[in-house]
């Protein structure tokens, strides 16, 4: 039996002046068997390419892809009991169980932005009540270099401790997947992912709700350390994003209002393989609008 924790301290201040003390992560692992094993308490959903392998030396953004903080929302954590295990046979992993529900009955679903689903993360609050939410991850790692698999999440889609008074929500509920693939061949990396989330009866909450959003990105690197002659990695990269989270609502209005397209190439340095310099330029398109950024990024894992 092993305990994993990730406790952080947000933005180097106390809760006055904007920082938080944050669990991410702190669960039993229970180590049964290859094939079967539990994790109970507060855990990681395992959804998309990121939330589980999120430290900063990992992706080669100096953010994360947007995708993949708005659509599923890393860091993702939550309540709950997960099963997992592998079939090296065969080359399959798997992960599933029951977690604490997202609650997407806010006012950013009602008037819609971006942050509908990032907004509905419980965590470890103490303002949520504990609505169970189902999740299921497999992926395929029998090809030396790839892994492919699928991700899905169901659960209520209100899960207020407290609801609003008369307030009707049954049959209120989120559905969400994704399709993710990663392949590695010496110097060349290529991740994709494309992820879709519907929220049923979303005409409950007001006539203007979102009731669906998808997207897709693909990211491909190719170090140039043995190229140039040294001994350190040095990746180059580009990305490329697409997607909507306002992509259906109830009143058919606002649609276009968030439909989003980037493009972002840079560069990473590791001078230790726990430390890397992130260079990048991010050309965006949002609402018909551009907008470029250029970022510098130093992270470290220890």
């Amino acid at each position: 039996i092993i305990l994993n924790a990730e406790i952080e301290f947000e933005h180097g201040a106390t809760s006055d002046k904007g920082g938080s003390v944050v669990v991410e992560f702190l669960y039993l692992d229970f180590l049964l068997s290859d094939k079967f094993s539990l994790k109970v308490g507060h855990v990681l959903t395992p959804m998309g390419l990121i939330n589980q392998r999120h430290e900063p030396t990992l992706f080669n953004t100096v953010q994360r892809p947007e995708i993949e903080r708005q659509l599923i929302p890393s860091t993702w954590h939550e309540n709950g009991v997960l099963a997992y295990g592998k079939f090296e046979d065969v080359g399959v992993e798997y992960s599933a169980g029951m977690i604490n529900a997202l609650n997407v009955n806010n006012s950013k679903t009602k008037t819609p932005t971006n942050g509908w689903i990032r907004s509905g993360r419980i965590g470890s609050s103490k303002n949520g009540s504990f609505s169970p939410a189902f999740v299921g991850r497999v992926d395929y790692t029998g090809i030396n270099g790839l892994v492919t698999g699928i991700s899905a999440y169901y659960g209520d889609g209100s899960n207020l401790k407290d609801p609003e008074p008369g307030e009707d929500v049954s049959c209120l509920n989120t559905k969400m997947f994704d399709f993710h693939a990663s392949y590695e061949n010496g110097p060349f990396q290529a991740d994709g992912l494309y992820t879709q989330t519907n929220l049923d009866g979303a005409e409950k909450l007001r006539p203007t709700a979102v009731e669906h959003a998808s997207g897709y990105y693909v990211n491909a690197s190719y170090d140039l350390g043995g190229v140039v002659g040294i001994d350190y990695k040095m990746p180059i990269f580009a990305q490329y994003e697409n997607w909507n989270p306002v992509e259906k609502t109830v009143d058919g209005l606002n649609e276009s209002d968030f439909e989003t397209e980037t493009v972002t190439i840079g560069m990473n340095f590791f001078p230790a393989d726990q430390v890397v310099l992130k260079l990048d330029y991010e050309m965006d398109e949002v609402g018909g609008q551009d907008t470029d950024t250029v970022s510098f990024g130093l992270g470290f894992i220890f």
